[in-house]
């Protein structure tokens, strides 16, 4: 996602990618989909690099005056992908890495209960390895499959 960078980091956007909710198979809330209130009733998985504070979707989820329950905080949406596969918990993540890992995973991708916000996913790289040859190509390729 975009964050604030030095002047020594150059970045770019790939792709804008949606937000997804995922369950495990055989979680009541993959049967009749999701509603805003079975989503704020259920416990979920936040992935995010800080501590402490909101997701992305929690800020959207404030617009309307509600608030789901977060019951554990991972780094790494692989990891939290995990703890879904094997708990209750549902997690809301970006579609293009939740159909990678749903491919192999029993797990299942639903529509968020509202209309979350849409996330930019952003390349970064050191400035003083602009011109190198493999980062350039590296650039390329995200971009033909982004």
């Amino acid at each position: 996602v975009l964050l604030p960078v030095s002047n020594q980091t150059a970045h770019e956007r790939l792709r804008r990618d949606r937000l997804v909710v995922l369950a495990r198979a055989g979680h009541p809330l993959t049967r009749g989909g999701l509603t805003m209130d079975s989503y704020l009733e259920a416990r979920h998985v936040l992935v995010s690099s800080r501590t402490e504070g909101p997701g992305i979707e929690d800020f959207e989820l404030s617009r309307f005056g509600v608030q789901r329950q977060i019951r554990l905080r991972c780094q790494h949406y692989y990891a939290a992908c995990r703890v879904v596969e094997n708990s209750d918990l549902l997690l809301t993540m970006p579609e293009n890495y939740a159909r990678i890992i749903a491919e192999r995973a029993n797990i299942r991708i639903m529509d968020p209960p509202a209309d979350l916000p849409s996330i930019d996913v952003h390349l970064y790289w050191h400035k003083a390895y602009e011109r190198e040859p493999a980062l350039i190509w590296f650039r390329e390729e995200l971009h033909s499959i982004s």
